[in-house]
């Protein structure tokens, strides 16, 4: 949302331009409220509410992915539409700064969002190299807490992991994310990035299906975390 410069006639612009889903922030500080890795832990500006008014009136997603705690929260109380965070793993299962913590999935469950799990391997465990079960054990985690209907998937496969591009390459943007204050070190270990061992490059995500059987789940379980669940939210939004 620096694209709307704080201007909010430019979120119905981006609409008929096809925008559906929108992120408030992207780690730092913007016009809408705080990033996830801003110390201060601001919250959501008059500016932001005005904005999450805007999106639900033109049926835009709220994505809280990438945001605050505080801004996440008092943007989930400003919002009449569900919210999801598209891409956020579990703070419980491995603590990050990207990660959420209990009380923004309850509520966003509450309100009959999602949480998609996020396959950048630093947001899953301490292992550099993780395998799909620790991939998995942010899925079980989630289930438990908010019950199968609110989890979904937000792998975040991206040009800078591992298999994509050189590592010298991928290491170049990092050096450039980091300098441009988007990523902080704390946050964003440097390259390679290997995804879940299994299901690390996209054309092998459907390893996934055969990993969650295995760990007990049925079928319509499945598909609703493959996307019945996401595809729920956005005709409830969109509508």
């Amino acid at each position: 949302t620096t694209h709307l410069q704080a201007d909010l006639s430019l979120i119905e612009v981006y609409y008929r331009l096809g925008v559906r889903q929108m992120l408030l922030c992207y780690n730092s500080k913007n016009a809408i409220g705080d990033g996830c890795c801003e110390p201060g832990d601001g919250g959501l500006s008059m500016f932001g509410e005005k904005a999450i008014k805007e999106m639900n009136r033109l049926g835009i997603l709220v994505d809280l992915a990438h945001t605050g705690y505080r801004t996440t929260m008092e943007a989930m109380e400003a919002s009449e539409k569900p919210c999801v965070f598209s891409h956020g793993n579990a703070y419980g299962v491995h603590p990050s700064n990207r990660n959420l913590r209990d009380d923004q999935v309850i509520k966003v469950a509450k309100m009959g969002g999602t949480v998609g799990i996020n396959g950048y391997p630093a947001f899953i465990s301490a292992n550099p190299k993780p395998k799909v079960d620790a991939f998995i054990d942010h899925i079980d985690y989630y289930v438990n807490l908010v019950g199968i209907d609110h989890v979904a998937l937000g792998l975040d496969y991206y040009e800078c992991q591992s298999g994509i591009i050189a590592d010298a390459a991928a290491m170049k943007i990092y050096e450039d994310l980091i300098a441009g204050g988007h990523w902080t070190k704390e946050t964003y270990p440097a390259p390679p990035y290997y995804y879940p061992e299994e299901i690390e490059l996209p054309e092998k995500l459907h390893n996934l299906v055969p990993a969650l059987q295995n760990r007990g789940y049925a079928e319509s379980d499945i598909r609703k975390i493959l996307g019945e669940n996401t595809i729920r939210v956005l005709r409830e939004v969109w509508k």
